[in-house]
């Protein structure tokens, strides 16, 4: 007689503790998916301001060449318009560069900020100097990136963003400490000094440019809109 064996196997299901190392692995996994997506995202938003303000530069020199060199005022209340009354400080005249709000905008979609000399919003010759406002910008260790109207190629006119945390850092807000204000405005009297330097978290992340005074005389000397 044949005999058939049988063999019972039995079904052993996850105990609590390996469950929670499965849980452990996962989240160690997706957490360091998550960290590179997040710093992909900080490096997209980024580049698309530095794009951005550059293509603001730009247009801020087109504007000059078709108005006899002179740069627009800033816009007090980010409608787009120049403002006469604003002199000093304010948002990007994006409707009279012809920009559209949405490309005067940063990566964070904050509206960018504007400064101009008033030497330059104003009839001037290849000889005027930045004098008028002494526009100055340095790193956050308060060592200059561009000197002040001792150089002759001091900024003429400054573009810059707030930066992921939307607020202006340190001298690019008037008291020159960390804003804790809600939105990208300078809240008090008009600054002179700024700040332009490398990311840095919870310190600094303001994203600037800025327009030397040989380059825009340049573009209005090849432009035949100034003689020398």
């Amino acid at each position: 007689m044949k005999t058939t064996t049988i063999f019972l196997y039995r079904i052993k299901g996850f105990t609590l503790v390996e469950m929670a190392v499965v849980l452990v692995i996962l989240a160690l996994l997706l957490g360091g998916l998550l960290m590179p997506l997040s710093a992909q995202i900080h490096q997209r938003n980024y580049t698309e301001t530095r794009q951005t303000l550059e293509n603001v530069k730009d247009s801020l020199v087109g504007y000059a060449i078709t108005n006899n060199g002179v740069l627009p005022h800033c816009s007090n209340d980010n409608d787009g318009a120049a403002d006469a009354t604003c002199t000093d400080e304010g948002y990007v005249p994006w409707l009279d560069l012809g920009l559209g709000m949405a490309n005067a905008k940063d990566g964070w979609d904050n509206p960018l900020r504007y400064r101009v000399d008033s030497k330059f919003s104003a009839a001037y010759t290849l000889s005027t100097a930045t004098t008028a406002d002494g526009l100055k910008v340095q790193d956050t260790q308060a060592t200059p990136t561009v000197l002040t109207q001792a150089n002759p190629n001091a900024p003429v006119a400054l573009l810059f963003s707030c930066g992921k945390n939307g607020l202006p850092d340190i001298e690019n807000d008037t008291d020159g400490s960390v804003n804790t204000s809600a939105t990208c405005v300078n809240p008090g009297t008009p600054n002179k000094v700024y700040n332009s330097d490398a990311y840095k978290e919870g310190v600094f992340d303001d994203v600037m440019i800025w327009l030397p005074r040989y380059i825009l005389l340049n573009r209005l000397v090849s432009a035949s809109v100034l003689v020398p």
